[in-house]
């Protein structure tokens, strides 16, 4: 692997992560529109129609016959229902806050692999993830207590949004490493169309597809394009292209491009306590998986 072409992955990582970025305040901002579950059934089928245009018949044919596969049924329902956790807490929390509940999933991912694979935590999960408790609490609050207004289950739905994908994460990692790339994107865009879709018209009634502004047409346009397409294409790219370790070290981005977009679109911005609990979350999180990316096999 020359060092331009993982030079380029790494590029590509971030971009991939400023885009998943625009998830929260972008997802927040549509929730006006949307039920939690017919915006991301409206957002999959769109991604979906749009990706197999893309990618020819021959990717159908092959997501289709994956779908097959019991493991990818399972993995793909777990992402799901991370998924539809965080859209919940959404509807409660600030965009900033509920990426900040989700941000907690490398940790969750740790202690599931140590259960599940028997993987070492090391050494530093410790200070990781009281530097994660500690500067959370800053970001959420400052040096306040609680406000009333504030909601302690929003939060909750977040976390276990994240707990749910470190399990997939795990899950992913054992059940499917050999699968190839594009029909496996294309099997999750099918799966999560008829997961959101069908809980959309059992619990929210059929999608508010009609009438909708241009606005928010264009707002969902952004959604599809970004957080959905391009992130995935991105991230993947990256990692044909880059080690793992080095791509996995700027999941920071994600938390700071959500305070950044949060900001510039909608004027949401936080105060100067706030920002420096952001930063400590994120140089937590970004040292343990400095750590463990010198721990793990380089080859």
């Amino acid at each position: 692997m020359t060092d331009r072409r993982a030079a380029q992955g790494i590029l590509f990582a971030f971009l991939a992560y400023a885009s998943w970025g625009l998830l929260s305040p972008v997802g927040k901002r549509l929730l006006e529109d949307f039920h939690p579950m017919g915006l991301n059934g409206v957002r999959f089928a769109i991604a979906t129609a749009v990706f197999f245009l893309a990618t020819g018949p021959t990717v159908v044919r092959d997501s289709l016959r994956l779908l097959r596969n019991r493991d990818v049924l399972w993995v793909n329902l777990l992402a799901n229902v991370s998924l539809s956790l965080f859209l919940y807490s959404l509807t409660t929390l600030p965009a900033t806050f509920a990426t900040l509940g989700f941000y907690t999933a490398p940790l969750w991912t740790a202690a599931l692999a140590r259960m599940m694979l028997g993987e070492r935590m090391g050494w530093s999960f410790l200070p990781a993830a009281v530097g994660l408790l500690a500067g959370g609490y800053l970001t959420l609050f400052g040096l306040a207590a609680p406000g009333d207004g504030f909601s302690i289950g929003g939060l909750g739905l977040a976390v276990a949004s994240a707990v749910v994908w470190g399990y997939y994460t795990v899950v992913l990692r054992r059940a499917a490493p050999g699968l190839p790339l594009k029909p496996l994107m294309g099997a999750s865009f099918l799966f999560g169309t008829v997961y959101f879709l069908g809980l959309a018209l059992v619990l929210e009634g059929p999608p508010a597809v009609l009438h909708q502004s241009a606005a928010t047409w264009g707002w969902l346009a952004l959604h599809v394009a970004f957080p959905s397409l391009a992130a995935f294409a991105l991230f993947n790219a990256a990692l044909q292209r880059a080690p793992a370790g080095p791509v996995n070290l700027l999941v920071g981005a994600e938390l700071g491009f959500t305070v950044l977009f949060a900001w510039l679109l909608f004027g949401q911005g936080l105060a100067l306590d706030q920002l420096a609990g952001l930063v400590i979350v994120l140089g937590s999180v970004t040292a343990y998986l400095a750590a463990r990316s010198k721990a793990a096999p380089s080859g």
